[in-house]
């Protein structure tokens, strides 16, 4: 039996918890081309990069963008420094660099192999990875050397300050404290078959990784350590965490959806689906932000749909918690509506009527649930888990 040691969670909500595509705006990029790589650079300033070279830029919250082309391969991986200083890599293994915001473009380095990610720690400290391990740079990108020969092939690289954060296609991840030089903390995550698929540090200490096949680890010690957060049993593509409590993942698999959470990782939410193949998200400060197939470019203020609004209801109970057949619910006056959701966000029980004070919960797996009571003024939202789990609840108002 899975065991999880929880001693307090919030869940923030609204009436509308399955309101999918709220607060989504589709950005005009004006081409149909593929976009792969998304990166904001703070509030304001966003480069996507894609098929045939093209990068777009936005100084305005990508209200209007500029569409460059170097006329080379695809891009594989970007990072830009500021506004002018960029490096990209390109199809043929190749690490290309602009002085002047990506109008021109000059070949640095690179190798005879694909180049997955790029990363600079500050203005001079850089480093990529691919299949012959990680690569460094300690002169702004002018020249590359090997820093370390992984084991296996590196997937993301984060930087935050001194320390290099690298994620590879074998489940493992690695630190870095000296910019890159040598890298500690080989921890392998879990045994699966799949690849470490997205990265989110929201500071030096607190960051959160996911897998291919639905896993989401978090740690609060640089990586020293990692707990099982959620299994949420679909694939993901990439996450992003603005802090430690609120963020979104892509599904991967071709099922074209954004997901939200507000509980730190434990409940997802539908929040956008799309016709297309959504590539990455990111984060500004602000706003989240998507890029995908035939040219989708996706934002979504970070206020519109999360609130820090907080207050306890004393006067609705459920008990008990844990519980295997029956949750008793008092303190209703016979008019509420009730849903019951998994820790994915699917609806599984609706009554728009409930009149009783328990609910059979016989037939459902052992897990974690969210139980939402709305009537006229108010939604109380709880969370409980089958056999374990303390719950706690709130009254929610937008």
């Amino acid at each position: 039996m899975k065991k999880f040691f929880l001693t307090t969670i919030i869940f923030i909500s609204t009436a509308n918890f399955l309101s999918a595509q709220t607060g989504w705006q589709i950005l005009t990029t004006n081409t149909t081309l593929d976009l792969q790589e998304l990166q904001c650079l703070g509030p304001d300033t966003i480069f996507i990069y894609g098929d045939n070279g093209i990068l777009l830029k936005s100084f305005n919250d990508g209200n209007s963008f500029t569409t460059l082309n170097n006329g080379t391969a695809s891009y594989m991986a970007g990072f830009f420094l500021d506004a002018d200083t960029g490096f990209a890599s390109t199809g043929s293994g190749n690490i290309i660099r602009s002085t002047n915001g990506g109008n021109n473009w000059g070949v640095t380095g690179g190798c005879t192999c694909l180049i997955d990610a790029i990363c600079f720690s500050n203005k001079q400290i850089g480093l990529y990875g691919s299949l012959s391990g990680v690569h460094r740079s300690d002169d702004g990108g002018l020249s590359w050397s090997t820093s370390t020969v992984l084991p296996i092939v590196p997937h993301k690289i984060s930087s935050l300050n001194d320390s290099v954060f690298v994620t590879t296609y074998h489940k493992s991840f690695y630190k870095s404290t000296d910019y890159g030089m040598s890298f500690i903390s080989d921890t392998i995550l879990y045994n699966s078959n799949y690849y470490l698929s997205g990265m989110s540090f929201i500071n030096d200490s607190i960051g959160f990784v996911s897998s291919a096949d639905g896993k989401l680890f978090k740690t609060v010690d640089q990586g020293n350590s990692w707990s099982l957060v959620s299994d949420l049993g679909f694939s993901i593509a990439d996450i992003v965490f603005s802090d430690e409590q609120n963020g979104c993942l892509v599904t991967g698999n071709l099922q074209n959806e954004i997901r939200k959470t507000s509980s730190g990782g434990l409940f997802w939410s539908l929040d956008y689906t799309s016709t297309d193949l959504i590539e990455e998200i990111d984060f500004d400060g602000l706003s989240f932000y998507a890029c995908g197939q035939n040219g989708m470019a996706l934002r979504k203020n970070f206020l519109m749909n999360y609130s820090s609004e907080i207050s306890i209801d004393q006067a609705i109970k459920i008990y008990p918690n844990p519980t295997e057949d029956i949750l008793f619910i008092n303190g209703l006056n016979g008019k509420e509506k009730i849903a019951l959701y998994n820790s994915i966000g699917d609806l599984l029980i609706a009554d728009f009527n409930f009149k009783q004070n328990q609910l059979n919960i016989s037939s459902l797996h052992e897990g974690f649930y969210f139980l939402q009571i709305t009537d006229a003024e108010k939604a109380s939202s709880f969370v409980f888990e089958k056999l374990q789990l303390k719950f706690s609840y709130g009254n929610f108002k937008r």
